[in-house]
C-alpha cells in the first residue's frame, strides 16, 4: 500500500482531487522538472543497454552548439525553503490588492484551482528607491575602476538585517555591481590585504567603518543624512577610497543610489560627456567626479508670504521647463534649481516629483518648492498622480493626496499634470481609477487638469485609442493636453520638425489647450543633444499648430545623465547656445502673446480674399500660416524649414485685399506697410520665424 502524502501544489487542480504523488511525477513537478530530464536520460540509457545498441532508445542529447562548449558538468541546486523573490526585493502590489482572496479569474491560469487564495508578502517595501539627492555637490578627481569594475572592491557591512532599509541598500548595492560585474563583494571583516590595495567603495554606515571614515567623517549630519566623499587609499597611494556612508541605515541605502547612478556600465563611452564637465575626465572612468552630502535635516517651511505687490502676475502663456528624474533634490537644492531658471526667461516650470511623495513630510516640503518657484517668479505645475507603473495609473496613496491639500490654494501654483505619457491601452479598472483621480482632482481645486498624451515618434496621426482617451479624460474635468513629440536623439526614424504642427493641430476638435513638451535635451547616452536652432524650430512649429503653452524638456537632473541638460551638476548653465535660444524664446513668447493665447487659424473665405502667399525665397524654404485673434487682428506667422540656411521670403497679398500697416513683432522693427504691389520681404534666421501683425491702412476720404 502506498502511504499517504501531504498535498505538495495546495493551488494545482491537478493534484486536487487525490493525496498521492508517485515518484515520477514528483521529478517532472518539483525543482523546475530537472529531475524528470535527468529521469528521462537514466531510462534512455537503461533501455538502450537492454536493446544491445549503443544509442538510446530517445535520443535527447543535444545538438552541436554554435560555439564551442567550455562547461563539462552542471551542478543544479535547487534551494528549497529559501525566501521567495516576492519577499525579498520585488514587491508585487497586486498580491496586497488581492491577499486572502480567490485569484481572480483574470490572472487564473489553466492549472490553478478555482479555490486557491492569494497571499501578500508579509513584508512593507519603499514605494520607490528615490533617495534624497545631495545639498552639496563638488567636484572631486575622476575614478578609473578598470574594465568591469575589476581594479575595485564593493565592501559593504557585516550582518545586515532584514528591516525595510537594509534590504534597500541591498537593492542599491545589487545595482553597483551590474554596473560593475567584476567587482567583488565583500563584507567589512573579510577584506583581504590584496583587496585592500585596490579602489574600495564602501557602503553602509560610518559606524560599520570607523577604521576608513575615522570618527568625525559624519561630522554635521542628522538621521537620514550621509556624505559621499573620495579620499587617498591609505594601503595604496594611486588608488581611492569611496566613502558612502549614512548616519543611519536609512542614510547608507540614500547615498548608495546617490553613488549607483553616477556609476556608469559603459566606461569607454563616458568620453562623450567630457566637454560639459568643468574638469576633464580620463578615458575609461567609471565614476561621475563629485562629492556629495545630505545633513539629514528638512528645511524648514518658509513663513514670510510674499507681498500681492510683488506676488509674479499669472501667465498668459506658461513658458518654463519641465523638470524630472529621480532621485528629486532636497529643498535647498531646488530652491537652487528655480533661481538658475529664472535667469533663462522661464515663467513657470513643471515638477514630476521622483519620491518627494514618500516623504513624511511631503506637504509641506511641496509648499516650500511652490512657494521657492514664486519667488522667482515662477508659477509651478505639479504632478499628482502616483505612476509606479511605466505611464499606468496607481492608487494615490496619502503622500499624493498630501501634497494637493498643502498647495492647491497656493498663488504660485498654476495647475496639475495627473499622469506622463498615459496609456490608451487601459484595463477598465485602469480607467476607472483615472476617472476617479480626475473627479476627485476636480473637486479640491478649481485649477487646471492636463495629462501627457503621446503616440508612435514616426505617426503623424492620432491613433483611434489616444482619441478615445482624450474624450474620456476631457469628460471627467480634464482642462489641457501636454503632447511630447521628442524629434531629435534617435527616437524619430527621420527627423521632421512640421510634426509638431500636425501632431497639436489634432487636439483642436476636443477643445482642450494643446502644451507642448520641447525636447532641448536626451536623457540617454547614445543620442546626440538637440542644438539651438532645432530647438528654435520646434518652437516655431508648435506655435504654428496651436500651443497654447510651451515646457522645455531639460533635465534629469540629478542621474549621470545630468549634463545632457540645460543645466551642470553645479546649477550652470551647459556650455553651448541652447539657455541663450531659450532665453530669446522667452522673449518671442512675451511679444506674441495675444496671438499664442487667443489665435486660430485662418482658413476659407477669408484666406482667399487676402491671397497671401510666399512669392520668392532665397535660401530655405519658407512656410506661411495666418492667424486671427478676437479682436480681428491678423497675424501673418513665416517658418525657415531650413535648419541650416538663412532665408529672405517675400509675401505678397491679392491685388483686391485691403492695405494693412505691418509690425513685425519678433525682432521690433516697428510698423511699416506693404509695398504698393501687395509684397513684404522679411528675413528669417535658420529654422526660425517671423511674425507680422496686419493692421488694416485707414482708407482714402
Amino acid at each position: 500500500m502506498t502511504p499517504s502524502i501531504p498535498k505538495l501544489f495546495p493551488c494545482s487542480g491537478r493534484y486536487a482531487s487525490h493525496d498521492v504523488l508517485s515518484r515520477r511525477e514528483m521529478l517532472r513537478k518539483s525543482a523546475g522538472g530537472l529531475g524528470g530530464i535527468a529521469l528521462s536520460w537514466l531510462l534512455g540509457q537503461a533501455a538502450a543497454k537492454a536493446a544491445g545498441t549503443t544509442r538510446p532508445a530517445l535520443n535527447l542529447l543535444p545538438k552541436q552548439p554554435h560555439f564551442p562548449v567550455r562547461a563539462r558538468n552542471v551542478i543544479f541546486l535547487y534551494m528549497g525553503g529559501g525566501p521567495s523573490h516576492i519577499d525579498l526585493f520585488e514587491p508585487k502590489p497586486l498580491l496586497a490588492k488581492y491577499d486572502g482572496q480567490t485569484v481572480p479569474f483574470s490572472v487564473e491560469q489553466r492549472d490553478v484551482h478555482s479555490t486557491a487564495k492569494v497571499m501578500a508578502s508579509p513584508f512593507k517595501f519603499p514605494t520607490r528607491l528615490h533617495p534624497r539627492v545631495p545639498e552639496l555637490l563638488e567636484l572631486g578627481p575622476p575614478v578609473d575602476f578598470g574594465t568591469g569594475g575589476a581594479d575595485a572592491v564593493i565592501v559593504q557591512p557585516d550582518g545586515l538585517g532584514s528591516e525595510n532599509d537594509a534590504q534597500a541598500l541591498r537593492g542599491m548595492i545589487r545595482l553597483i555591481q551590474q554596473k560593475m560585474p567584476h567587482a567583488p563583494i565583500v563584507t567589512t571583516a573579510a577584506l583581504t590585504a590584496e583587496q585592500r590595495r585596490r579602489h574600495l567603495i564602501v557602503l553602509g554606515t560610518a559606524k560599520d567603518n570607523l577604521d576608513l571614515a575615522g570618527t568625525n567623517f559624519l561630522d554635521g549630519i542628522g538621521a537620514g543624512g550621509y556624505r559621499l566623499r573620495a579620499i587617498i587609499n591609505p594601503a595604496e597611494g594611486s588608488k581611492r577610497v569611496l566613502l558612502a556612508l549614512g548616519a543611519d541605515l536609512r542614510g547608507a541605502w540614500a547615498v548608495a543610489g546617490v553613488l549607483a547612478y553616477s556609476i556608469h556600465p559603459q566606461a569607454a563611452r563616458l568620453g562623450e560627456l567630457r566637454e560639459p564637465w568643468p574638469v576633464r575626465m580620463g578615458d575609461g572612468t567609471y565614476w561621475v567626479p563629485f562629492e556629495a552630502e545630505h545633513t539629514g535635516a528638512v528645511a524648514a517651511s518658509a513663513k514670510q508670504e510674499l507681498a500681492a505687490a510683488d506676488a509674479p502676475p499669472r501667465p498668459r502663456v506658461p513658458f518654463g521647463v519641465r523638470i524630472w528624474g529621480s532621485p528629486m533634490p532636497p529643498i535647498d537644492t531646488y530652491r537652487r534649481i528655480v533661481t538658475a531658471l529664472r535667469g533663462l526667461g522661464a515663467n513657470t516650470v513643471v515638477v514630476q516629483s521622483g519620491g518627494w511623495p514618500d516623504l513624511p513630510d511631503c506637504g509641506p516640503l511641496f509648499r516650500d518648492a511652490v512657494e521657492a518657484g514664486w519667488r522667482e517668479g515662477l508659477h509651478t505645475i505639479l504632478y499628482a498622480g502616483n505612476e509606479m507603473d511605466a505611464h499606468l495609473p496607481a492608487p494615490l496613496t496619502d503622500g499624493h493626496r498630501a501634497l494637493v491639500a498643502a498647495t492647491k490654494d497656493h498663488p504660485g501654483l498654476l495647475g496639475w499634470h495627473l499622469y506622463n505619457q498615459l496609456r490608451g491601452e487601459l484595463t477598465p479598472e485602469q480607467r476607472a481609477l483615472v476617472e476617479q483621480q480626475m473627479r476627485w482632482l476636480r473637486s479640491v481645486s478649481g485649477k487646471p487638469i492636463a495629462n501627457e498624451i503621446v503616440w508612435g515618434h514616426n505617426v503623424a496621426e492620432m491613433p483611434a485609442v489616444k482619441a478615445q482617451l482624450i474624450t474620456d479624460l476631457k469628460s471627467w474635468g480634464m482642462n489641457a493636453v501636454a503632447h511630447d513629440y521628442a524629434p531629435v536623439g534617435g527616437w524619430t526614424l527621420k527627423p521632421d520638425m512640421s510634426l509638431w504642427e500636425t501632431r497639436l493641430s489634432q487636439f483642436r476638435r476636443f477643445d482642450v489647450a494643446p502644451e507642448a513638451v520641447l525636447q532641448a535635451h536626451v536623457p540617454f547616452l547614445d543620442p546626440r543633444v538637440p542644438k539651438d536652432v532645432e530647438l528654435r524650430n520646434q518652437f516655431w512649429w508648435a506655435m504654428a499648430g496651436g500651443a497654447r503653452a510651451f515646457f522645455i524638456e531639460c533635465a534629469y537632473n540629478f542621474t549621470h545623465f545630468s549634463n545632457r541638460g540645460l543645466l551642470t551638476w553645479d546649477l550652470r548653465e551647459q556650455p553651448d547656445s541652447r539657455c541663450d535660444e531659450v532665453r530669446r524664446l522667452a522673449e518671442t513668447v512675451r511679444r506674441l502673446e495675444p496671438m499664442i493665447a487667443d489665435g486660430q487659424p485662418v482658413a476659407g473665405k477669408l484666406w482667399t480674399a487676402l491671397g497671401a502667399k510666399v512669392t520668392e525665397t532665397h535660401g530655405g524654404a519658407v512656410a506661411l500660416r495666418l492667424k486671427r485673434t478676437p479682436d480681428g487682428t491678423l497675424w501673418l506667422v513665416l517658418i525657415n524649414k531650413s535648419l541650416d540656411r538663412a532665408s529672405r521670403a517675400t509675401v505678397t497679398l491679392a491685388v483686391d485685399a485691403p492695405h494693412f500697416t505691418t509690425q513685425e513683432i519678433t525682432p521690433g522693427t516697428g510698423p511699416r506697410e506693404f509695398s504698393p504691389e501687395r509684397r513684404l520681404v522679411a528675413e528669417i534666421p535658420p529654422g526660425g520665424g517671423a511674425c507680422f501683425r496686419l493692421v488694416a491702412a485707414p482708407t482714402s476720404p
